[in-house]
């Protein structure tokens, strides 16, 4: 079984390292409950199950992104009281790079055969007339995270859609899904995003790929 690893996985990854760093540090101690564990158990079921890993190049592109901008890092722990000096000493760029490295080795265990012939069955329209057949699932989840990031397709004039890095993510999770891999039985995407969750049942009904939302369903979809 493969599991296609989704940015807010990894940056939950981060959150947890950094969070790691300023309890060693400052004799502190942050709560990191529910969600926050998803990454944590995607190692364990990887090696309880014997799942291979694979992070898309969009999703190393999005952490690599998010990392370097320090506002972002610093908003992770928004309901947190972090010393800015500790901060300041801790949390250096040259840790952060080592960090998404780390991640991006941990979380990326199976590549697609580079001797296979490259099978797209899928284009980025399709998964463009995708988004705009469940258009009434993204403008409600458009009011509910708001307008910042969503974007635009063709055939529809209002900013609701999910970010350019998120259709390649759902682009590749279809032609993976759609091709005859070596020792791949099923393809799942574990992702708390509910650009993915919100309508994982046509995902897999459509391109073939599952959606899990946390541990429990990821584990449900390995044990059926």
């Amino acid at each position: 079984n493969l599991v296609i690893v989704d940015t807010n996985i990894l940056i939950d990854s981060l959150y947890s390292r950094i969070a790691d760093l300023l309890e060693m540090s400052n004799n502190i101690r942050l709560d990191l409950v529910g969600n926050r564990y998803y990454h944590h158990m995607l190692i364990h079921l990887s090696n309880q199950f014997k799942l291979k890993l694979h992070v898309p190049k969009a999703s190393i592109e999005e952490l690599k992104a998010f990392s370097m901008k320090e506002d972002r890092l610093i908003g992770l722990f928004d309901k947190v009281h972090i010393d800015p000096d500790a901060w300041k000493k801790e949390v250096t760029s040259e840790k952060i790079e080592t960090f998404v490295n780390q991640i991006i080795k941990d979380f990326n265990t199976w590549r697609p055969p580079t001797n296979a012939p490259t099978h797209v069955s899928f284009e980025r329209s399709d998964i463009e007339e995708f988004l705009l057949r469940h258009v009434k699932v993204y403008e409600k989840l458009t009011d509910m995270k708001g307008k910042d990031d969503r974007t635009t397709i063709s055939g529809h004039k209002h900013a609701v859609f999910p970010e350019g890095g998120d259709i390649e993510i759902m682009l590749t999770c279809a032609n993976l899904a759609g091709q005859s891999l070596p020792k791949i039985g099923t393809i799942t995407v574990a992702s708390q995003d509910s650009d993915f969750t919100h309508v994982s049942r046509a995902f897999e009904e459509e391109f073939g790929f599952a959606v899990a939302k946390n541990a429990n369903q990821l584990r449900q979809h390995l044990t059926n």
